[in-house]
């Protein structure tokens, strides 16, 4: 029996998966970090590479948290509880930063009563926008699921490969000729999390060979960051051609549905099931403070905590 196989068959999220939740979230925050703290990247040097390349752990924290959520979620049930939970979660920690920036005056309410009441409501005014996606897909989850188990794997397999093709393959290719990676065949980072969800789901149900072992993923995720790497260099060292693509941003493969962060993701996730880590108590609670995590640092209160970028520029 293989590890995903019995993973299948465990009662409680195994703490490989577990640690892959921290280390994604840690992904998360590097790239707020680099992204949100306004470091200008006019040049190539070490330093605006390295700012560069920390963009895409981003959006690869994301695919890898909605791929962990599958892959527990379609074996599991939607539970009313557990929602009005995540929603009381989330309401806490955004009042609590709204006062937080109220009282250091970095926020304020708008003048108008509707948009101010709607303040009060994050996750219908998408101020979380991946907790608004979330909640989205818990509530369809029971059909989502009943899709996924009632068809065959190879029709599974089928609707995420033309998925792939619609929603990354074309992206990718067509994005060269200036045209958004993201902004394509109605394009929305909703519908892309279904489609993760769904890879998820297939990888729990359908465990596959080339998973088995470590060896495997690893390679492919090395080389999908390789080439990643090197979109920087170029881009950044030929900008005259490829803005005449229509191309001027260094980090062309950055959004998560291109087809390098796509393979990453799913190569990245491989790995860690091929992580025999025994249930860990340490683990499973600091993956579970993740969520908070993000909505701390992801709040109102994202222009105070990374103001310190700035005064990093006479580094670069």
């Amino acid at each position: 029996m293989t590890l995903q196989q019995q993973n299948l068959k465990a009662p409680v999220r195994q703490s490989n998966m577990e640690l892959l939740r921290i280390v994604a979230m840690f992904f998360i925050v590097v790239f707020h970090c680099a992204y949100k703290s306004s470091i200008p990247c006019d040049s190539l040097t070490i330093n605006t590479f390295c700012v560069k390349a920390m963009w895409y752990l981003g959006e690869l924290g994301v695919n890898l948290f909605m791929l962990v959520t599958g892959y527990f979620m379609v074996t599991g049930s939607f539970k009313g509880r557990k929602l009005i939970l995540l929603v009381c979660q989330v309401l806490f920690y955004w009042w609590l930063c709204v006062a937080i920036g109220s009282a250091l005056g970095i926020y304020t309410f708008p003048e108008a009563k509707n948009n101010a009441i709607l303040q009060l409501f994050p996750i219908l005014t998408g101020k979380y926008w991946y907790v608004t996606a979330y909640v989205v897909i818990y509530i369809l989850s029971p059909w989502i699921n009943r899709f996924i188990q009632c068809v065959s794997q190879r029709s599974l397999l089928s609707f995420l490969l033309v998925m792939f093709l619609l929603y990354s393959v074309v992206p990718t290719l067509f994005g060269l000729l200036g045209v958004k990676v993201e902004g394509m065949l109605f394009y929305t980072r909703l519908i892309w999390l279904f489609i993760i969800y769904i890879a998820g789901a297939y990888l729990r149900l359908y465990p596959l060979k080339t998973f088995s072992n470590w060896r495997i993923p690893a390679i492919v995720s090395s080389v999908c960051i390789l080439i990643m790497l090197i979109t920087i260099v170029a881009i950044a060292t030929h900008p005259t051609f490829f803005a005449k693509l229509g191309v001027t941003e260094w980090t062309y493969f950055w959004p998560p549905n291109t087809i390098p962060m796509a393979i990453l993701s799913v190569g990245v996730f491989g790995l860690f099931l091929n992580f025999n880590i025994p249930n860990n108590r340490f683990i499973n609670r600091i993956a579970s403070t993740t969520l908070g995590i993000y909505l701390l640092h992801d709040s109102v209160l994202q222009s105070y905590i990374w103001r310190g970028g700035y005064s990093m520029r006479h580094l670069l």
